[in-house]
């Protein structure tokens, strides 16, 4: 089920096709299909920031709200997965992790959340 709407033909396939095999002639198509990708799948970050102006419990626009723990765990996956792909090796710690240092305090996430995919990448990822 991870990523099933990669396969969601007219809004991501043909854009993450083009993309990563094609011409990247249309970056804002890929613009597209990425947002739909972050909008529909919960295991991202993006999926969890209100933009609606129709908040309650306290929460703003642009506040990130709390992760339910199974997406978290997803997320992190998907973390470790794409450094991976991106850099060859796998992230033994956070400092021959560079994808992480260079990502991870712009990622909003809940003040939980955050402490959470902390607490697993030390527990499962990290290896000191």
């Amino acid at each position: 089920m991870h990523d099933l709407s990669k396969f969601n033909l007219w809004k991501e396939t043909f854009a993450y096709g083009r993309q990563f095999f094609g011409d990247r002639k249309d970056p804002l198509g890929f613009s597209y299909a990425w947002n739909h990708h972050q909008k529909t799948n919960k295991h991202h970050w993006e999926y969890w920031i209100p933009i609606t102006g129709h908040n309650r419990g306290g929460y703003k626009d642009m506040q990130p709200l709390p992760i339910p723990k199974k997406y978290i765990k997803e997320m992190v996956a998907d973390w470790v997965a794409a450094s991976i792909v991106y850099t060859g090796k796998y992230p033994e710690s956070k400092n021959t992790w560079y994808w992480f240092a260079k990502n991870f305090n712009k990622i909003k996430l809940h003040d939980d959340s955050r402490k959470y995919a902390l607490e697993l990448l030390e527990k499962y990822i990290w290896k000191y």
